[in-house]
């Protein structure tokens, strides 16, 4: 090894440096597509990989990550996602709430469906909130509200919502003056029919069972 591979080998490179910036974005795609924390850059196996394959790079620390690097890959995915959603004709919007089994809190989420200008079908979530509130239907409404303004999504572009058929939801799409576009959710109904039609069978067969 020559003298100068040795200080090259010992110098660190600037966050600004090409190599630097490669290893980084790549450490961001890591923390989303895997969910990690932003503290896996603290970790010391994740630190000790790292500075072994690439003991010029200087690890930033996860307040970095959380301030600069991941709104930075937002941004850049929101407006790439927006150019999408401008270019479209028309929108599909399935919406839906659910509550997380391990934590019992609630979310509710907005998504897109629509066709690009070389008939590619596309499918993107534009929003998933938080919801504590009561899941009456002025705060679905205003969670709809809220997320058709982010995005800037007019009237006339919405094909179609999509929903169940709960009776806060109903409230919500109507407060939305959306009701013209609801649609009922296909799949959610046939799968309210089937358990209906079961549970008639199987009280049937109990009535039957009783008289004997």
């Amino acid at each position: 090894v020559s003298l100068q591979e040795t200080f090259q080998r010992k110098e660190l490179w600037q966050l600004n440096n090409p190599k630097a910036q490669a290893i980084t974005k790549l450490i961001r795609k890591t923390i989303c597509l895997d969910l990690q924390p932003y503290c896996i850059v603290e970790d010391k196996g994740f630190t000790r990989l790292l500075n072994n394959f690439a003991p010029n790079y200087t690890i930033p620390s996860r307040k970095y990550f959380s301030t600069k690097v991941i709104p930075l890959m937002y941004d850049t995915i929101k407006a790439k996602v927006k150019y999408e959603l401008d270019q479209a004709d028309f929108l599909s919007l399935p919406s839906d709430g659910w509550t997380c089994q391990h934590t019992i809190q609630s979310y509710y989420s907005l998504t897109a469906r629509f066709v690009t200008q070389e008939f590619t079908v596309k499918h993107v979530i534009l929003q998933v909130t938080h919801l504590p509130e009561s899941h009456t239907g002025h705060n679905i409404s205003k969670f709809i509200y809220e997320a058709l303004q982010s995005w800037e999504i007019p009237h006339e572009k919405i094909y179609a919502v999509l929903t169940d058929k709960p009776a806060n939801l109903m409230a919500a799409i109507k407060e939305s003056n959306l009701g013209d576009k609801h649609l009922p959710c296909l799949i959610h109904t046939l799968q309210l029919c089937i358990q209906k039609k079961i549970f008639r069978e199987q009280r049937k067969a109990s009535d039957a069972t009783a008289i004997f």
